[in-house]
Formats: structure tokens, sequence, C-alpha cells
């Protein structure tokens, strides 16, 4: 069975898991996961100029000369085209493009045109040191901000960080007017209306100015809990239990490197591709509270933050439980997905690749700023490569016992 597919003209990644096929656009940052039938498609079209009619006889050939092949096909491809991944010429043969596609979302991050800038006004400084790299976030806003729960979400989350221990080597910058919110950073100003874009472009860019040197490969919505020989990374939606797991865990002796985010990236020295620690404070929700504060006692007295529709307090973990610089610490062991559920057995249920790429996908996966085939190519290799699981728990104890196989 293929286990690969090359990039295509550079912008086009592709990865082939099963009878599924992984697409990523590395100019639009679009992932995509084929089923059997468009997988075939997308490998017909390869590189060339294709008449569709060919196209049409070819997937005949392969699943059979059903009347809804050219219906299916002419869908599948007007699809791609809404995406700009395929072009028509004049008599109406495709081909896959090479031109990138400007970003039609309106929550997109846009770059701040020439003259384009926030209002002035008070900022504050956020002083903090993430992988030893003191830096400084600037936060501020206006009356009637468009997203008035931002910047208290932001200092909340950063609480979670080590005091600066010197002047800072990297200053960001967000500030949230009536209309926009803007994010400064070394690559320039950029804007957008989406409070999750704004967060996730700032974050993006404290991994960069933290861990300079890194190829970011992925952030991941996830927790990563290590004690001693490496790292689970546990990704998972909101409301699934991994925070409150994470608080457990932390509580009884595991290496904390991240909670809400975490990033894989590698190092440049030769090593395996590594977890890159983003230590933020837990966002505990009030169903946790009573849980959590048996552990965590000042859990109690952080002040109530509410953000978009939730309400949190947000609870920093102590220095000395967070993961150390050791390379051979932040090696990840294990993916594994976990859920609360009072039904649950308890047990670790193994999960193909694909399995593991769609669980990604919906907890929330991002491409790293610097994409190219060859860091794509690692980041599978090493889903591929690791043991991957579901874990639906009913006691914490229970999942803890689980959990400990993977990194004893």
């Amino acid at each position: 069975m293929l286990t690969g597919v090359a990039a295509i003209d550079r912008r086009f990644f592709a990865r082939l898991l099963d009878d599924h096929l992984v697409v990523i656009d590395m100019d639009g940052r679009d992932l995509r996961v084929f089923n059997p039938a468009a997988t075939a498609l997308w490998l017909l079209l390869g590189g060339d100029v294709r008449p569709v009619a060919d196209l049409v006889a070819e997937m005949a050939a392969l699943f059979g000369d059903k009347p809804a092949i050219a219906a299916d096909v002419a869908a599948c491809l007007d699809d791609w085209a809404g995406l700009g991944w395929i072009e028509r010429d004049a008599a109406g043969a495709v081909a896959l493009t090479r031109a990138a596609v400007p970003p039609s979302s309106p929550d997109t991050v846009f770059a701040a045109l020439p003259g384009e800038a926030p209002p002035a006004g008070p900022l504050t400084a956020v002083s903090f040191t993430l992988r030893g790299t003191p830096l400084v976030v600037e936060v501020g806003q206006t009356a009637d901000p468009v997203a008035a729960d931002l910047v208290p979400r932001l200092h909340a989350v950063l609480s979670g960080f080590p005091a600066a221990a010197g002047p800072a080597g990297v200053r960001l910058r967000l500030v949230v007017d009536r209309t926009r919110i803007w994010i400064g950073t070394p690559d320039g100003l950029a804007w957008t209306t989406d409070p999750s874009a704004a967060l996730g472009h700032l974050v993006m860019h404290l991994f960069l100015a933290g861990y300079p040197g890194t190829r970011l490969m992925a952030t991941v919505h996830a927790a990563a809990l290590g004690r001693g020989r490496g790292l689970v990374v546990m990704p998972g939606l909101s409301g699934c239990g991994k925070t409150t797991l994470t608080g457990y865990l932390a509580a009884r002796g595991w290496s904390y490197a991240g909670d809400d985010i975490i990033a894989i990236g590698d190092e440049g020295d030769g090593g395996p591709p590594r977890i890159l620690p983003f230590t933020s404070a837990l966002s505990v929700k009030p169903g946790s509270w009573p849980v959590l504060e048996r552990f965590h006692p000042a859990l109690a007295a952080q002040p109530l933050v509410p953000y978009a529709d939730k309400l949190a307090r947000f609870l920093p973990l102590p220095a000395d439980t967070h993961t150390g610089a050791d390379p051979a610490e932040r090696v990840p062991r294990a993916i594994v997905f976990p859920r609360f559920d009072p039904a649950g057995s308890g047990n670790l249920v193994p999960i193909s690749t694909l399995d593991c790429v769609l669980e990604l996908v919906q907890a929330g996966f991002t491409t790293g700023l610097q994409l190219d085939g060859a860091s794509l190519g690692r980041f599978f290799d090493l889903l591929e490569g690791l043991p991957r699981y579901r874990l639906s728990y009913s006691c914490l104890e229970t999942a803890e016992r689980c959990l400990c196989d993977l990194v004893s």
C-alpha cells in the first residue's frame, strides 16, 4: 500500500492514509481529507491538464460505469475550483493551479495597508518568559471595543508564564478598537475582526519568538504532560475534560507543557520532532472547580473571566511543575484523545493514523507559518510512528494509570 504522495508544484502536499488522502494547500493553509473516490480523482489529475471526459472515463473504469460518476466528478471539480485549487482552459480541461488565491473569509488575519494603524492610547506591558526568552506583549483597547473580553482573557492566559528575568528580546502588541483587533509582530502589523484568529496569530508569533531557529510544524489545541521520559499529547475539544485531567496530573507530579495549545517543531539538531511547551494558565470552567480546588486551593481565589459564551477561572501552575529544557523530556511518546464519560471503561483504544488526523482537525490543528513539504512529511511521519489512542474515563485515577503506561 502506498504510504505517501509527494507535494505537487510546490503548492500542494498530499499524504495517502489507508484509502483516504490528506491534502494541504501550502499557500492557502487549508487542509482537506478526501474519500477514496476524491482521492482517485486527485491522483488522476496529477500535474497535467486533463479533459474532464477523460477523467470521467478513468473514474468509471475504477469505480464502475455508474450514471452518477460524471455528476460526482463535476461536483468535486467545482468544489476544488471554489477553493482556487484548479484552473480550466478555454476547452474546459482542468489542471491543478499554481496561483495563490487571496483569503476571502472575514475572519482571516489581514496585513495592514500602508497608513493603517490602531488608534493611539495607553498600553499595558505584560512581561514574561517563554523557554528562557524574555518577551513583552503590549495590550490596549479603546472605548466600546469590538471584542471586550479579549484583553482580560489575554492577561489571564499569559499569567501562567514565569516572570521575565531580563529585558525583552521581542515585543508584540495587541490593540482592540471599535471595529478591529490589531496585532503587531516582527513581521508587521495585521488585523482581524475575530478574537480567536487574533489570539491564534499572536500565539504563533510567540512561538516564533520563544523558539528561535525552530521550524514550527504545527500547533494543536491540546495538553501535553510527562513523567520524565517524554510527553503524552492530549488533543480535545472544549468540554471533553482535558483541562480537569491536566490539572489533576500536574498536582500528581507530572510535568506541564501546556493545556490550551502546544506546538510541534523541528529544532534543527538532527533529533526527532519535539513538543514546544506553552505553559499558559489553565482555563478552568465552573463544572471542574469543585474537582480541582481539592488539588489546587488557589483556584478559588482566581478572578472570573468571561469570554465568548464561557466563564472560567485561569489557574497558573507553579514554574517548578513546567516541563524542563532537556530535549528528551519534550519528545512526544503518544497521542491520546481523552473524554470524560461517567460510563467510560478507562481503557486505551488504539486508533488509525487517519482517525487521528480527523480528530486533530476537529480538536483544532494549524500548520506552521513556515510551511513546506519536508516539514509536513516529518509531521505525518511522526503521527504514523506514535501510538495513538482514545481514552474514555470515568475517574481521574484510572485515566492516570492508563497514561502512566505510555511514559514509564
